[in-house]
């Protein structure tokens, strides 16, 4: 078996990490925000519909990964087709009934022990938030859908490194300030689990030697200037890249 770039094994992690997560809200879907918000608009039965086909999908994916066969591209479009949509109609349920998706995401969390804050429901629970979060993840899946592609895969990283370059220009008032309300929305987010708690927190620990609260991270979400992140990006523009692919065509690096 030949041996596996840096980034399969990424690959190979990232799927192991979403098959074990998408099994556990299977086995306990009390704990499970999607299965929360989807049930308190009557929808619980398509969350374990969706649930088992991302389970089963993301399962094959790692197999393919690991004995690499033709069918693996499709397999993997396909897992993050279905990601995507489960996402969407979550989003879209929760849109729908805002106070219903509230009262459900809080039980959802006290079903795990985790504690909820108002002024953080507040905050994630509003048409905006949802909306960018939502865009947010689309924007995710649709850069990895790219590289399935062998056809648009040398114009997709040419657009990508492109892109990563025009950082140097600065942002604006507008990008910053969606910016700063997606992180905010995906700091709380992340907490869907324990397990996922529990690595933020080791994280922290590793990283700053203490554990930071939810309010400090807002607080310094919050304190980040337009003028701070322009001069950063001025003074440290992008590069070097270390651009790992994988396909049947060696691609020019920009």
């Amino acid at each position: 078996m030949p041996k596996k770039t840096k980034g399969v094994i990424l690959l190979i992690v990232w799927f192991i990490w979403a098959a074990i997560k998408d099994i556990s809200s299977l086995v306990r879907p009390s704990t499970a925000t999607d299965h929360a918000i989807l049930s308190s608009a009557g929808l619980g039965g398509l969350f374990f519909v969706m649930a088992l086909v991302i389970f089963v999908l993301n399962t094959a994916s790692v197999v393919f990964l690991l004995r690499p066969r033709r069918a693996g591209i499709f397999i993997l479009f396909n897992a993050l087709v279905a990601a995507t949509v489960q996402g969407t109609f979550t989003i879209a349920a929760a849109l729908t009934n805002l106070p219903g998706a509230r009262e459900a995401y809080m039980h959802s969390k006290r079903q795990q022990g985790l504690p909820v804050r108002a002024e953080a429901l507040n905050s994630i629970f509003t048409s905006g938030t949802l909306t960018i979060a939502w865009a947010m993840m689309l924007a995710f899946y649709a850069l990895a859908m790219a590289g399935t592609s062998n056809d648009r895969a040398q114009a997709t990283l040419d657009c990508f490194i492109a892109e990563l370059h025009r950082f140097s220009e600065g942002v604006t008032k507008d990008e910053l300030d969606r910016a700063k309300i997606g992180l905010k929305a995906s700091t709380i987010m992340q907490g869907e689990s324990t397990s996922a708690r529990a690595g933020a927190i080791a994280h922290d620990y590793f990283i700053r030697g203490r554990i930071r609260t939810l309010d400090e991270i807002k607080a310094a979400i919050d304190g980040i200037t337009l003028d701070q992140v322009n001069a950063y990006l001025k003074t440290h523009r992008p590069g070097p890249f270390t651009i790992v692919t994988v396909g049947p065509k060696e691609l020019v690096i920009p």
